[in-house]
């Protein structure tokens, strides 16, 4: 598996985030955070 490093993740509390369709909006960081962990990696063609 693949390891990718996030120079600045976001610490706030998941919960406390606005739900959008593609995870959560920090309205701390002004950012949409995705939990990395829980995607599905795609499937290349090959």
């Amino acid at each position: 598996m693949e390891k990718i490093k996030i120079a600045k993740p976001c610490t706030e509390n998941w919960e406390l985030m606005s739900p959008q369709e593609k995870g959560r909006f920090c309205s701390v960081c002004y950012k949409c955070v995705i939990i990395l962990h829980k995607c599905r990696r795609r499937k290349s063609g090959r």
